[in-house]
């Protein structure tokens, strides 16, 4: 439950493997990384999950805020007894997941994020200052697309 609002999800792959949650994109649900989990099943945890308002999970009226969903899918991963995972995000689930590695940076192990933009947080924060910038001092990243400098 995720304020009220029951949040569906389905487990796969290694019991032991490392958590890896799945987020997909506005309407979607969690069928839609049948592939993914599939491919990922020998080495890793999948938890997918259907985002407030599709597939299986509770479709509450009113309108859902992206920061809402981020903290559905922590409550995810709370209820699958997991403290941290890897988090893969298409499109809107690509912003989910920039939310939760800002807003949960010690829950989030990595982000995937395909096919999504940035967004900036309440108060003025970029997703991608807030997060990704102050490692950059770390050595060398794997990203997925090439940062411009500066």
């Amino acid at each position: 439950m995720a304020a009220g609002t029951r949040i569906h999800y389905r487990i796969t792959g290694r019991p032991n493997g490392a958590p890896t949650l799945f987020i997909q994109g506005l309407g979607a649900d969690k069928n839609g990384w049948n592939l993914q989990r599939l491919a990922t099943a020998p080495w890793y945890r999948g938890i997918a999950l259907d985002n407030r308002g599709a597939g299986r999970s509770g479709k509450p009226h009113g309108r859902y805020s992206l920061e809402q969903m981020a903290d559905g899918a922590i409550a995810v991963l709370d209820d699958a007894s997991e403290e941290t995972a890897h988090v893969v995000g298409a499109s809107m689930g690509g912003a989910i997941s920039q939310i939760m590695a800002v807003k949960y940076p010690e829950r989030t192990r990595s982000a995937t994020l395909a096919c999504t933009a940035g967004r900036t947080l309440r108060g003025g924060r970029s997703c991608w200052r807030a997060s990704a910038m102050p490692r950059s001092n770390a050595g060398s990243a794997r990203w997925g697309a090439t940062l411009p400098a500066g």
